[in-house]
């Protein structure tokens, strides 16, 4: 009972008390003097307790995180992997011949592998010939020792098929170089070694990149 309540309960006692004293009989004015005060007392108790209670507020609950599990966002965990792998075993570029060339990533879809490179030429505007024809052909080897050759070559905006590949090289310009491999068995994981010929001003030369996650 708070204090407001408190006083009213004591007043009505006190009003009971004091009429049981003090009346001599229920006709005299005492009496009905006392009876008021009693029947006032009531009519503020009760107006006390019929004032509404506030009701503190409930706290609100914070709805959990929900984090998307792989299987939600369509990504497998083996693709997460090798793509963790990729983003942190990228072999680093090679310079050769005055040509810089930086391997970006090698695929395996649809069981054929396709390794992209940016090519560029610092020393001038000049030729670079990707070889691949029957005494001479780039090739890969998987993380089981077989042998695949390029089927197709795209250099910048031209492509050929079974044969070699040449194209003009701007000084200080990125020119995308795509290299594919056809009937690659979809249980290779790595390239161990990507072997590519190439030719500039009559120069042979190699392209080699060794332990390529493939993703």
């Amino acid at each position: 009972m708070d204090r407001a309540t408190n006083k009213y309960y004591l007043l009505f006692i006190a009003s009971i008390f004091s009429s049981a004293i003090t009346a001599e009989t229920f006709d005299s004015p005492s009496y009905y003097r006392q009876q008021n005060a009693s029947d006032s007392a009531f009519e503020e108790f009760d107006k006390e307790f019929a004032k509404p209670k506030k009701i503190a507020p409930t706290p609100a609950v914070p709805e959990p995180v929900h984090e998307p599990h792989a299987s939600e966002t369509g990504t497998t965990e083996p693709t997460i992997r090798r793509q963790a792998e990729q983003l942190f075993a990228t072999p680093e570029p090679l310079e050769i011949n005055g040509f810089k060339f930086d391997l970006t990533s090698c695929k395996l879809q649809n069981k054929n592998v396709r390794c992209d490179i940016n090519v560029i030429s610092f020393d001038s505007d000049r030729m670079l010939t990707i070889i691949n024809n029957w005494s001479s052909r780039s090739s890969f080897y998987d993380n089981q020792g077989n042998q695949f050759n390029v089927t197709r070559l795209r250099l910048g905006n031209k492509e050929m098929a079974g044969r070699n590949l040449s194209s003009k090289l701007i000084s200080g310009i990125t020119t995308k170089l795509s290299v594919v491999f056809e009937n690659v068995s979809s249980r290779t994981t790595t390239v161990s070694l990507l072997d590519l010929d190439a030719q500039t001003n009559n120069r042979k030369f190699k392209v080699q990149f060794r332990n390529i996650p493939l993703i």
